[in-house]
């Protein structure tokens, strides 16, 4: 199950892929993903890894500086902030 912050940072990287021009398909063939696999990462269907993440990022012109602080705003402004560290 995907948390808050995972939804809200799904529904970024969609907003980010719409504002470059690229269609979902576009992206996968960039990213050597299927559509589908992008549907479900936007939709929050699917959860997206680390690297998927960074080569998201590179593919849209994402420095990690920025990527660092789109995650870091998501989780500031989240109601939920517990994470997988806070089971233990």
């Amino acid at each position: 199950m995907n948390t808050n912050i995972e939804l809200k940072l799904a529904k970024h990287l969609q907003q980010l892929r719409e504002e470059k021009g690229l269609s979902q398909e576009s992206l996968g063939l960039q990213l050597q993903k299927g559509q589908s696999d992008i549907a479900k990462i936007e939709s929050g269907k699917k959860r997206i890894t680390v690297i998927d993440l960074l080569n998201w990022a590179q593919v849209l012109g994402i420095s990690i500086d920025r990527l660092n602080g789109i995650i870091s705003d998501l989780y500031l402004n989240s109601e939920n902030k517990k994470t997988f560290w806070d089971n233990k």
